[in-house]
């Protein structure tokens, strides 16, 4: 048994183990096509590298220093009810992370995002979010979790060819990390704009300190978009925090525990 105001909750069961390729979230193409938020979101959690450094940025100090046999488990779309019967503001959580190490939870690093997706184009590249989130990531403060982050997630059309800029390419090599000579070339930098726009839009706008900001493009594989690095704020430790808001997480967890994604901080 762990108190009240235990940091640690001993794992009663996990989820499935998820490598790879290995199928995590159907989703209606239409819901893909159209790109809406739910399908935008799991994509995002998918992708296990953009994550890491998503997650580096709101917990840089945990990140760096997570030891062997430890990663987050990840739930999207977390309606607030299921863990706070009487909340009502916000109606869900976008984004729930749950930190673990072997069999126990970390719950005093519990981190919770709201993301808000921002659909620029080449056409709009300065347009804004109808909300920036900071309303949602409030009410989360409130409710007492650990950790409050906003995500804008960026999507977007290419650039025509002539507004294409020189950048420098290098290819790495081998394990150890060496490249090759950087060679110039020709690239559509719109995604690299776009998030220096929107991280500079979440700086200025922010309403509390505590709150983690994150800018994040995520392209599509299929088109050869590339990965581009987030910019980010750290999350800062909530002053409201509240260690019953804890526990509800955890039997949150153990309630649904086979729906949570298991992505380890190093590769398995």
């Amino acid at each position: 048994m762990h108190s009240a105001q235990s940091s640690r909750h001993r794992i009663i069961q996990r989820p499935p183990k998820r490598l790879g390729g290995d199928v995590v979230y159907a989703i209606p193409l239409a819901e893909v096509v159209r790109k809406t938020e739910p399908a935008l979101i799991a994509q995002f959690i998918c992708n296990r590298q953009l994550f890491g450094r998503v997650y580096r940025h709101l917990q840089s100090d945990y990140f760096d220093h997570m030891p062997q046999d430890s990663g987050v488990f990840i739930f999207p779309l977390v309606i607030t009810q299921a863990i706070f019967p009487a909340a009502i503001r916000p109606g869900d959580i976008d984004i729930l992370v749950i930190p673990y190490h072997r069999d126990e939870l970390i719950l005093d690093q519990i981190l919770a995002i709201e993301v808000k997706v921002l659909r620029a184009s080449f056409q709009k590249q300065g347009k804004s979010p109808n909300e920036y989130g900071f309303s949602q990531a409030s009410s989360l403060l409130e409710l007492g979790f650990p950790y409050v982050a906003v995500l804008h997630r960026i999507t977007s059309d290419k650039s025509p060819p002539e507004a294409w800029s020189e950048a420098y390419f290098a290819r790495i090599l081998d394990r150890e990390g060496r490249i090759a000579a950087p060679r110039k070339i020709e690239t559509d930098l719109l995604p690299s704009h776009l998030i220096e726009r929107a991280y500079g839009r979440l700086i200025k706008n922010l309403t509390r300190s505590e709150i983690g900001l994150v800018a994040a493009y995520v392209g599509d594989a299929s088109k050869n978009d590339g990965e581009w690095m987030p910019y980010g704020k750290e999350a800062l430790r909530n002053s409201l925090r509240k260690p019953r808001t804890e526990q509800a997480v955890a039997e949150y967890f153990h309630k649904d525990a086979l729906d949570a994604l298991d992505t380890p901080r190093n590769n398995p």
